[in-house]
Formats: C-alpha cells, sequence, structure tokens
C-alpha cells in the first residue's frame, strides 16, 4: 500500500489506514521516507555511470583508430620493400625486369 500511499492513487479509507499504521511502525515508516527521496539524488550516479560508459566508448574507437593507422602505415611501408626484393630477385636472376635493363625496357614500350 505504501506506493499508492505515496502517490495518493488510494482510497481516503486506504488512507487514514497507512497513516494510522505509520503513525506505530518504525520500519514502514522508513521505507516510506526510502520512496520519497528525491529522483536528483539517484542522477549523479546515473551521470557518473554514463560519463564512464562514454569514456570506455571513446577508449575503444581510440584502439580501433591507432590499428587502423597502423595496419595502414604497415602496408604503405611493406608494398614497396617487398617490390624492391622482387626488383633485386629479378637482378641476382638477370631476368625479367631489373635495375640494369630498366631503362631499355622504358625505351622499347615493353613492361615485361
Amino acid at each position: 500500500m505504501l506506493p499508492l500511499y505515496e502517490d495518493e492513487v488510494c482510497c481516503e479509507e486506504s488512507s487514514k489506514l497507512v497513516e494510522a499504521h505509520l503513525a506505530e511502525c518504525k520500519d514502514c515508516k522508513a521505507l516510506l521516507e526510502k520512496f520519497r527521496v528525491p529522483e536528483k539524488v539517484l542522477l549523479p550516479e546515473k551521470e557518473l555511470s554514463f560519463a564512464e560508459e562514454e569514456k570506455s566508448v571513446r577508449k575503444s574507437f581510440r584502439k580501433l583508430k591507432r590499428r587502423w593507422l597502423l595496419s595502414l602505415a604497415a602496408m604503405l611501408l611493406v608494398t614497396p620493400l617487398i617490390y624492391v626484393c622482387v626488383m633485386i630477385y629479378h637482378e641476382y636472376k638477370g631476368e625479367g625486369i631489373c635495375f640494369t635493363n630498366l631503362d631499355e625496357i622504358l625505351m622499347c614500350g615493353r613492361f615485361f
């Protein structure tokens, strides 16, 4: 009955009975006081948890961004390295595109 009494939706007879009981019972009176705690008192805890959650989400996005940038940097560094390794291999074997015959290939218009 206490929530109904607090919201003032019970009938007058019930209200009188609850008031009479509250005059005698300390436990129910304490419980009614808990119902009457203003909502503003509870908000800072919720705001703190929301702020912590937002901080966690931002941190995870920073990690994702950092990983993406590191992957991109690795690709930009590895691709030319592979190309140079292939060129060195062909130079060593003396076939295909190699450093020594690159001018001849470009003059002839052939790239293979």
